[in-house]
């Protein structure tokens, strides 16, 4: 520009580069006309300017704050409503998003209880009922903002509710993408890998049944699992038509019976892949190598083997959340609630099932430990083992007993009692049926505790109070159970029908006394001594003196044999037996 066009003077220097920094890009200098310039010095300069001539600071930010352009609160007011629109949609965007963030950043999320959901990722879920109060961090944000835009665009209680269940639906269709891709990381990245690498090697990697038998039944599970999401993914693209979720899992509900096989298999899946780490070394180095990849997370492959059996407590969670929001008369009710028992009941399933599996590897140690007596048959369990003291007459010994579901075994060591597999020998098996539990009644033997049976009988003593409690209550439940059993085989009592008889004297074998525990005669009171010896009467099992047991008896548990028996229990015995032979003196 030419002089008679434009003229530079100090002012307006100064105006440009004020409203230049307001401008984005390349800065353009803007010239006064002459006339433009003479009429704003004209207006300025004779009310702010000093005696020297130049503006102070503070009159020089007085005159720009009165400028028209500077009247920012004009524009604000124009805009405002704009910029709530805009602010809504942003956060519908970052709603919408929230579940794709997931779906990269929840990879490893683990559902064995209900929190560990959330508390992972370090938020809240509003879907849980948790007051905004509660809620932390940027979600908490986003859920206050989402309500205050919610509250601006006059959203009705009924349209936020629906706005929260499509949320939840979203998320269960999040979670299922998530695992799907466990899935395929396992069972066809890992494996093309490794077999890639077996193709390569000239020796042998590892033997393809131990190769196979890592990966149990999850190609089943890819099917199962990839089916749900495609179904998933469709309901929530279309949500407007239909809106349910719930059904898809109630029409797949009966394959979720392979998660039992998997879980099953589970224990010992894993230790074989830790031990086929350890016997083929460069198998293992390609493990290490694998989990190095991006996709793991710096994650090792045993954390993804677990996440199948996580899983239907994952649906779980997920199900009651959306039930919560969920009105009575909705359409998808019905078919959340017979969901949601489904997935309980194949959890609990699962969980039975490795209990029972539990259960059975304890059993098939016990086969080792005892040798010849067959432990194992059909229908019976083991309910509770462990080591009492049996009190003798004379001196206390460590016996070994366990309780299955119709026996007692009373056994003792024949190896070594430092090792946990240390060899046992059946001495005694007392059935349920015949087995009785007394309790002392002296206050300082509160450890112990006697059992009666046909086969044999003893007094015990627990290591304390609550280990005899356990060993009590487990007695007395396994004895009424089988019972019971035996109950429903019988014909149903006729009305007239006359009582069962009780055990006569001499069909159970009887607690003897310890020797210690009395010092004279329990029959005539004589005081035991060197030439008065104690004899135990083999009916009753008290302590007598020779003159008091002058008898011998046939007993019922001793196959009638003849036995010592004290002189009140030979006449009982007579009146019960009458003229039998073996009814005779002692020699």
């Amino acid at each position: 520009c030419s002089e008679s066009e434009t003229v530079s003077s100090p002012w307006e220097n100064r105006i440009y580069r004020l409203f230049g920094s307001f401008r984005k890009g390349k800065r353009k200098e803007y010239k006064l006309s002459k006339s433009q310039s003479e009429n704003l010095n004209e207006q300025l300069i004779p009310t702010h300017q000093t005696e020297s001539g130049v503006l102070s600071i503070s009159d020089f930010t007085n005159l720009v704050r009165s400028l028209p352009a500077n009247d920012f609160a004009h524009e604000d007011s124009e805009s405002k409503a704009v910029e709530e629109a805009i602010g809504l949609r942003e956060n519908m965007k970052n709603s919408d998003k929230l579940g794709h963030h997931i779906s990269h950043n929840d990879t490893y999320m683990s559902i064995s209880t209900n929190d560990s959901f959330n508390t992972q990722f370090g938020r809240t879920s509003f879907l849980s009922g948790t007051s905004a109060d509660d809620l932390g961090g940027d979600i908490c944000q986003k859920a206050s903002k989402d309500e205050s835009s919610e509250e601006k665009l006059g959203l009705s209680d009924v349209e936020r509710q629906d706005k929260k269940i499509l949320y939840i639906a979203k998320e269960i269709m999040t979670s299922e993408k998530v695992y799907v891709e466990v899935l395929k990381l396992l069972n066809i990245e890992f494996r093309n890998f490794i077999q890639e690498e077996r193709q390569k090697c000239k020796s042998v990697l590892l033997p393809t049944e131990d190769f196979l038998k890592i990966f149990s039944n999850l190609p089943e599970l890819l099917m199962l699992n990839s089916d749900l999401l495609r179904d998933f993914e469709n309901r929530v693209q279309n949500w407007s038509k239909t809106k349910k979720i719930s059904d898809i899992i109630v029409s797949k509900g009966p394959y979720l019976k392979l998660y039992t096989a998997y879980v099953k298999n589970f224990s010992a899946m894993s230790s074989h892949f830790e031990e086929c780490c350890k016997k083929y070394p460069k198998f293992g180095k390609l493990v290490k190598e694998f989990e190095k990849f991006p996709q793991c997370r710096n994650l090792k492959l045993s954390h993804y083997l677990l996440k199948p059996v996580q899983r239907l407590p994952q649906y779980k969670m997920l199900l009651e959340d959306y039930l919560k929001h969920l009105d009575a008369a909705s359409d998808d009710y019905d078919d959340t609630t017979t969901a949601l028992r489904i997935v309980t009941e194949a959890a609990e399933h699962a969980n039975e099932t490795v209990k029972q599996m539990d259960k059975f590897e304890k059993m098939l140690n016990l086969q080792s430990r005892l040798g010849d007596w067959e432990v194992i048959s059909p229908g019976r369990e083991l309910v509770k083992e462990g080591e009492l003291i049996k009190i003798s007459r004379k001196r206390e010994d460590l016996r070994y007993f366990i309780l299955l579901t119709d026996c007692l075994l009373y056994a003792t060591y024949t190896g070594n009692l430092s090792l946990s597999s240390a060899s046992l020998r059946v001495s005694y098996t007392i059935p349920l049926n015949h087995l009785q539990i007394q309790l002392p009644s002296d206050e300082d033997l509160q450890n112990e505790f006697s059992i009666t049976s046909s086969v044999r009988s003893c007094t015990l003593r627990a290591r304390n109070v609550h280990e005899r409690n356990d060993w009590l209550e487990a007695l007395n439940s396994a004895v009424e159970d089988y019972r019971s059993k035996k109950a429903t085989f019988l014909p149903p009592e006729q009305p007239n029908a006359e009582p069962v008889p009780a055990d006569r004297l001499g069909d159970c074998a009887p607690v003897w006394v310890p020797d210690h525990h009395v010092t004279m005669c329990q029959a005539c009171s004589c005081s035991f001594s060197l030439v008065i010896r104690r004899h135990h009467c083999r009916a009753c099992g008290r302590v007598v003196c020779y003159q008091c047991a002058t008898h011998k008896a046939p007993l019922g548990y001793m196959q009638f044999q003849p036995a010592r028996v004290c002189d009140d229990c030979y006449n009982e015995l007579e009146k019960i037996l009458g003229n039998n032979e073996d009814l005779k003196p002692t020699a």
